[in-house]
């Protein structure tokens, strides 16, 4: 394509009109996806966020009453508690 250009144009404006042709063809579209994905990336880390901080409210009631059982079996830590206290706990999840 750039030396059909090339062939029309003086040198200089075929690499121009090559140069655009690639920024609007290729590099636009990505900086959109770019920009959709950090922009949900950023919700989602928010709401992650928040329902760490308040599961109870936040998760739906037979996902907390499910780590809430599983906690109180022998040998398990109330995984709540290690999110709760910014990852101190999160040593005796892992089994540290």
């Amino acid at each position: 394509m750039h030396e059909r250009l090339a062939k029309r144009l003086k040198p200089n404006y075929a690499a121009i009109a090559s140069t655009v042709g690639v920024t609007v063809l290729l590099i636009a579209p990505t900086l959109v996806v770019l920009s959709y994905t950090a922009k949900q990336a950023i919700d989602a880390t928010a709401r992650l966020q928040t329902a760490l901080m308040n599961p109870e409210r936040e998760l739906p009631t037979e996902v907390v009453e499910r780590v809430r059982v599983s906690s109180r079996r022998p040998g398990n830590r109330p995984i709540f508690r290690a999110f709760t206290t910014g990852g101190r706990e999160s040593r005796h999840l892992l089994g540290r």
